[in-house]
């Protein structure tokens, strides 16, 4: 049966029942005549069609498709046509695609006649067609599903890469920020790393609100406070996997750069001796002052009209408050232009909050190998000034 004799047998139901609904208004006869009518009107079309293909299956249940190799130039050129129009978000319409890919190798290879109808659902369809037919649907419906998958992947990938290109300046403030808290040692000598996530939540706030669409706390929740993002939209959860990725890479490296692990077993005494050869290395004039009544410092460095007095701490744990008390009144008594912290270890939260607002500059483990950097940037900053 075409399809115009088919839409002109629903819309006659469905005229019927509207015709009951007129002569019988206010009536729940007529209302439910009507309801029934367009439910049949409706389901008629697709009726009719799988009624068809059993009948065409049930008269010949062993034929086979007369499709050629699937490898044949027009079938290829056809799925590849539709693979090509896929797009990522297509997901709820790649149904409708495996469909109208399977009919218009129908028509190419003259089979159309047992191919889905337009409005047909596909597992219906399938369950009353050859094996060979069965098989070609299936062959589709993971291809297209694959090619939707990978360019959903795709835009996901160059969604993260625009976030992370567009605010770098975040990202290495946060590795900055991070590399801190992370390094300080808890109470058992460990490596806080349960500040991480809190921190990553942090950098994705500052990075959401740049991009003028901040993130919720209800976003943020599950990354706060179990240390995943299920909650977070998927380009800022993706994000956050590569954050934590990086920092890992940046934190690992840090590490790595790191002075040899045998600092750890110089006296005192050998320890402001190697931080000597480092200044002086790098230009300084180093002295040494009296073992005792050395009034907080260490090591006295003069280099361009600059003097700075140095406290040298050979720790295991982190350096609290007393070394920056230290070496702040060691400034007044040598008339010094700074006062530096130089240790092989970490600080705590109080030495860097009272180094802050004393301009007191503390060097921990890993800086003290990146040392010849750091001072020449020093050297240069103040030739500025």
């Amino acid at each position: 049966m075409d399809r115009t004799k088919k839409f002109g047998i629903s819309a006659g139901i469905i005229a019927t029942g509207v015709l009951c609904e007129v002569l019988f208004p206010n009536s729940a006869a007529g209302a439910t005549i009507l309801t029934v009518c367009i439910v049949v009107g409706l389901m008629l079309p697709p009726l009719l069609d799988s009624l068809s293909a059993a009948e065409q299956t049930m008269r010949n249940p062993t034929a086979k498709s007369p499709a050629p190799n699937p490898q044949s130039a027009s079938r290829a050129d056809v799925v590849d046509r539709y693979l090509r129009s896929i797009r990522a978000g297509d997901s709820g319409e790649l149904e409708n695609k495996v469909r109208d890919c399977l009919r218009e190798i129908a028509a190419c290879e003259n089979w159309l006649g047992q191919a889905p109808s337009e409005w047909e659902r596909l597992r219906q369809w399938r369950r009353l067609v050859s094996p060979e037919l069965r098989g070609l649907a299936l062959m589709l419906e993971e291809q297209f599903l694959k090619r939707q998958q990978e360019l959903a992947q795709l835009k996901l990938e160059q969604d993260t890469d625009r976030l992370w290109h567009a605010h770098l300046p975040i990202i290495n403030k946060f590795f900055e920020i991070a590399e801190r808290k992370v390094s300080i040692l808890d109470d058992y000598g460990d490596e806080r790393w349960d500040v991480l996530p809190r921190e990553i939540s942090a950098c994705l706030l500052k990075i959401s609100t740049a991009e003028g669409r901040p993130l919720s706390y209800q976003d943020l929740r599950t990354l706060r406070k179990y240390g995943h993002g299920l909650s977070l939209p998927e380009n800022y959860r993706s994000l956050a996997t590569r954050l934590e990725a990086a920092f890992r890479e940046y934190h690992a490296a840090s590490r790595s750069d790191m002075p040899d692990q045998r600092l750890k077993d110089l006296s005192g005494s050998e320890f402001e001796v190697h931080v000597a050869h480092v200044l002086k290395a790098n230009g300084y004039d180093v002295r040494g002052t009296p073992v005792t009544g050395d009034q907080g410092a260490d090591l006295i460095a003069s280099k361009a009209g600059k003097t700075v007095v140095v406290q040298a701490k050979c720790y295991n744990g982190a350096v609290g408050n007393k070394a920056v008390q230290e070496v702040v009144a060691a400034i007044n008594f040598y008339d010094a232009s700074e006062g530096w912290v130089i240790t092989n270890s970490v600080f705590t939260p109080a030495a860097k909050a009272l180094a802050q607002k004393n301009n007191v500059r503390l060097v921990d483990g890993s800086e003290l190998a990146r040392l010849e950097k750091a001072m020449q940037a020093s050297g240069s900053n103040t030739s500025s000034e």
